[in-house]
Order: structure tokens, then sequence, then C-alpha cells
């Protein structure tokens, strides 16, 4: 998909009204100059600590931290992320099957 919605499992959003946190992964093929890229935002609007699920690709490689609003690292544990209060983060991966990325 060009957009999906992500919460504590990966591709399951609860579109709960009370919900403090949202994971949106953006598909790079329909952007120019971003094909065969991945970005993953994730949103931490609570004022706890809160997980994520990055959903797992087999075609791309791992996800890599692009940017973050505090100078804190992510918590990785069993498959979940762990952003601080009130942080977002941006993750990207690439299509390994991309002729620039073969080698």
């Amino acid at each position: 998909p060009d957009l999906s919605f992500h919460d504590n499992e990966a591709w399951k959003y609860s579109w709960e009204e009370n919900e403090h946190n949202i994971g949106m992964m953006l598909n790079g093929d329909y952007v120019t100059g971003c094909e065969g890229k991945l970005y993953y935002l994730a949103i931490n609007t609570h004022w706890e600590d809160q997980s994520f699920a990055l959903p797992v690709l087999s075609d791309y490689t791992d996800w890599q931290p692009l940017f973050s609003t505090v100078e804190e690292d992510v918590k990785q544990e069993k498959g979940l992320l762990t952003l601080p209060q009130r942080s977002i983060f941006i993750f990207h991966c690439e299509n390994k099957h991309v002729p620039e990325l073969e080698s």
C-alpha cells in the first residue's frame, strides 16, 4: 500500500478516540526520487512511553532511524520499539532488489 497505519502491532491500528500514538508507513514508490524506499513515522503524544511495532519486510533492509525530536534512543525489545513520551521518530529502509543497492 502507499500508506498504512500501525500501533503496537504491525499493520493494525485501533482508531480509538483516546489514542495518543500512531505509526504511519509511506511507500516511497509513490514519491518521485524515493523509489525503493519506505518511511515510517512514529508519533507519541502521550505523557508516557509508548510501544510501536515496525513491519518486518523480507525484501527490505533493516529499519534505520532518520530523525528524532528527542536526544534519547528508541528502546527495542521483543520486536517492539518504545518511544519516549511526547516524541516523533522517522525510520527508513530500502528495497534490497533495487539495482543501485545490489552489490
